[in-house]
């Protein structure tokens, strides 16, 4: 299910927030399907709240920075989840 964009188009997609909001646990519910998923940083791989997602259907993953941590780059690492699809963004 990968997500593809071409430069110049815009998307949009339906927002759902993730309870408990770190997205480390499997996430409850059917309403994540073909949406972007809000996530607080923090707790687990980036890879793993991607994964989470992934699983019940998300086109999209946010993750949002939990505060002002003075880090200017975000890093982030392939993981240890294996492969995962669906497009990450991270908001600082």
């Amino acid at each position: 299910m990968p997500f593809w964009h071409t430069l110049g188009t815009t998307s949009s997609f339906a927002l759902a927030v993730r309870d408990p909001i770190e997205g480390c646990t499997e996430l409850q519910g059917n309403f994540y399907s073909d949406k972007t998923v809000l996530l607080k940083r923090g707790g687990c791989e980036f890879c793993v709240k991607a994964k989470r997602a992934q699983e019940k259907g998300a086109k999209a993953v946010m993750v949002a920075n939990k505060g002002d941590s003075g880090e200017v780059l975000v890093h982030m690492t392939v993981g240890s989840c294996g492969q995962v699809g669906v497009c990450v963004f991270v908001l600082h």
